[in-house]
């Protein structure tokens, strides 16, 4: 029996800000907290999506210092910063993507998943819009069973709802219980300090340059 297939989706601030309020930073080893979310999966990619820290130049180093480590993981992350101007949506691929499906899912969906969906194809270009356009696009396109989100926003309900329209399954955890988002997806997993213990990067050594695992799955 082939095995599952599972992609994890880190919603970077609000992971960040979640692992904060239990006093741990999110330094942690994610091919491990993956494999620990997936249990028997095959875990197919990890897709850390964060904003790009601008101005202040220490915030900055300390980025680009956390997102190197996690590239060594190989992990995928998507940067993104919020437009203060509204851009134009066609020069958004994800976007673009996401106008093409709609045809495609709308039996499906609720009125209002449908509004919602519909909204962020003319929403101003941010890496919020990304997000929440890569599950969708990997659900329709059959890169993967399971997602396992990192978040507790509820503003993933109207993704998380066509990813389920696909006959998808999702799964999100996060440190605090997403109520909201807890109802729409299949399982929510409450993750406290003692189930993150051990997974902390510093308990892994990476030989400078090399990877646990390149993940290049495209969901588009």
């Amino acid at each position: 029996m082939p095995r599952e297939r599972a992609v994890l989706f880190i919603d970077g601030s609000n992971w960040y800000h979640g692992v904060k309020s239990l006093g741990l930073s999110s330094s942690f080893h994610y091919p491990n907290l993956a494999a620990k979310l997936a249990g028997d999966a095959e875990v197919l990619a990890i897709r850390y999506y964060i904003g790009e820290v601008r101005g202040d130049l220490g915030m900055r180093r300390n980025q680009n210092k956390f997102l190197k480590k996690i590239r060594a993981q190989g992990v995928h992350v998507i940067m993104g910063r919020i437009e203060k101007n509204r851009a134009n949506p066609k020069k958004n691929p994800a976007q673009r993507e996401l106008l093409k499906l709609l045809p495609k899912i709308k039996p499906r969906l609720s009125a209002e998943d449908w509004r919602q969906l519909s909204a962020i194809t003319t929403t101003p270009f941010t890496y919020y819009t990304e997000k929440r356009v890569d599950m969708v696009t990997g659900a329709a396109n059959d890169a993967y069973d399971t997602a396992y989100l990192l978040s507790a926003d509820g503003d993933f309900i109207p993704a998380v709802n066509a990813v389920r329209a696909r006959g998808k399954t999702v799964i999100a955890a996060g440190t605090r219980h997403g109520h909201e988002l807890g109802r729409a997806v299949d399982c929510f997993v409450l993750l406290s300090r003692t189930w993150l213990s051990g997974l902390r990067a510093q308990n892994f050594a990476l030989t400078s340059g090399a990877t646990d695992k390149m993940y290049s799955l495209n969901l588009a």
